[in-house]
C-alpha cells in the first residue's frame, strides 16, 4: 500500500510570494553594478599591458613622476579626513574610528584608478613600436599642407620668441595638472559620481589613444627629418631656460617619441578636462573652473604647434577624441547606475551612494 503523501510545509508568512529563482547571468550584473566603470575600463586596460608583455617582453617602470600627483593627492584628502576627526580618535571613540577608516578604504578605492592608469599607460606606451614600427609622419605633415596650404608648425616660425616659447612651455606642462585639478575639486565637494565619470573619460581617452598608437604610429615634427632643415630658427630657446629643462625632462622620459603623437594626448586629456569643467559646473560652485581652465587649455593646444610637438592633425584628432569620450560617457554612467538599482540589494546601496562631505 503506498503512503499517503504530505503536501510540503509553506512557513512563509500568508500572502508573500515566494522569491523568483535568480535571473540568468544575475551574478554578472551584480558584480558590474559593485565594480565601479572606472575599475572595469582600468581592468581591461591592464590586461591589455599583461598581454603585450608576456608577448614582446620587457620591464615595468614603477616610478614615473606622472604616478606621483594622484598618488599625492590620495595621502592629503586621507591626511585630512583622519584630522578632522582626531578628537573622536584620540577619544577612542568607536563609532568615529568605523567612519574614519571606512571613509579612508573608500578615498583609496576612489583614487587607485588614477594611479594605476597612469602605471599601465607608461608602461603600455613602450609597445606601440614595437606592434608596428613604420611611422607615419609624412602622410600627417602632407594631410597638414592640403588642408592648411602650408604647415602651421612651419606658419608658427614666424612667432618665435624666447618670452612665448617658456609660456607654451609651461602651458604644455598642464596637461595631467588640469584634469587632475578638476577631479581633486569634484572629489572633495563630494560629487563622487561626478568624480567617477570624469575618471572613467581619462581611462578611455588615454585607451583610445593607445590602440590609436599602434594603428597610427607617428612622432613629433621635431624628430622628423624631412622637415628638420626647415625649421628656422633651428632651435626653439627660452627667456629663463623653462623651456630648455621641460623639453629635455619630456624626451628623458619619453623613450619612444617617434611613435606616440597621434593623436595628441595633451590635447585629448586637457579637453576633457575642459569639457567635464563646463558639464560639471554646478559640482565646482559655478563655470569659474571653465573660465580657468579656457585661456590655459588653448594655451596648451597651440603650444604643441608651436614647440614642434605634434602635427595639427594630431591635435585635432586629439580634441575629437575628447569630445567622442564626452559624449559617450553619460550614456554609460547612465547604464550602469541602472544595472546597479536592479541588481544591488538595498542593504548595499547605501555604500555606493556614500557622500564624502
Amino acid at each position: 500500500m503506498v503512503g499517503h503523501l504530505e503536501p510540503p510545509v509553506d512557513h512563509r508568512q500568508p500572502g508573500v510570494a515566494p522569491a523568483p529563482p535568480p535571473a540568468p547571468g544575475a551574478w554578472w550584473r551584480r558584480a558590474l553594478a559593485r565594480v565601479g566603470l572606472d575599475l572595469l575600463m582600468l581592468g581591461v586596460f591592464s590586461l591589455g599591458l599583461v598581454v603585450l608583455t608576456v608577448v614582446y617582453g620587457g620591464r615595468w617602470r614603477l616610478l614615473e613622476g606622472s604616478v606621483i600627483w594622484p598618488t599625492l593627492v590620495l595621502l592629503v584628502i586621507v591626511a585630512v579626513s583622519f584630522a578632522a576627526r582626531w578628537r573622536g580618535l584620540a577619544a577612542r571613540d568607536r563609532a568615529v574610528r568605523r567612519d574614519v577608516r571606512r571613509r579612508a578604504l573608500l578615498t583609496v578605492r576612489d583614487w587607485l584608478p588614477p594611479i594605476l592608469l597612469v602605471f599601465v599607460y607608461e608602461n603600455l606606451r613602450a609597445f606601440t613600436g614595437l606592434i608596428r614600427p613604420h611611422p607615419i609622419d609624412l602622410q600627417l605633415y602632407a594631410l597638414d599642407v592640403r588642408l592648411f596650404g602650408v604647415e602651421p608648425v612651419l606658419w608658427a616660425q614666424r612667432f618665435a620668441d624666447p618670452w612665448l616659447t617658456d609660456y607654451f612651455a609651461f602651458a604644455y606642462c598642464l596637461y595631467f595638472i588640469i584634469p587632475l585639478t578638476l577631479a581633486t575639486t569634484l572629489y572633495v565637494r563630494g560629487r563622487r559620481d561626478d568624480f567617477h565619470e570624469l575618471m572613467l573619460g581619462v581611462i578611455m581617452v588615454m585607451y583610445a589613444g593607445f590602440i590609436l598608437f599602434i594603428l597610427f604610429p607617428a612622432g613629433p615634427p621635431r624628430f622628423c627629418p624631412e622637415i628638420i632643415p626647415l625649421f628656422d630658427p633651428p632651435r626653439l630657446t627660452g627667456r629663463f631656460g623653462f623651456f630648455e629643462a621641460t623639453q629635455g625632462a619630456w624626451d628623458r622620459v619619453n623613450p619612444d617619441a617617434v611613435h606616440a603623437s597621434f593623436p595628441s594626448l595633451h590635447c585629448a586629456l586637457s579637453a576633457t578636462a575642459l569639457f567635464y569643467a563646463w558639464r560639471h559646473r554646478r559640482g565646482v560652485g559655478g563655470p569659474w573652473m571653465f573660465l580657468v581652465f579656457l585661456p590655459l587649455v588653448v594655451s596648451l593646444w597651440l603650444s604643441t604647434i608651436y614647440l614642434r610637438h605634434h602635427w595639427i592633425v594630431d591635435s585635432f584628432a586629439g580634441i575629437g577624441l575628447a569630445a567622442a569620450v564626452f559624449a559617450l560617457t553619460p550614456w554609460l554612467r547612465r547604464k550602469h547606475a541602472e544595472l546597479g538599482a536592479a541588481e544591488t540589494p538595498a542593504s548595499r546601496k547605501r555604500l555606493f551612494s556614500h557622500d564624502l562631505t
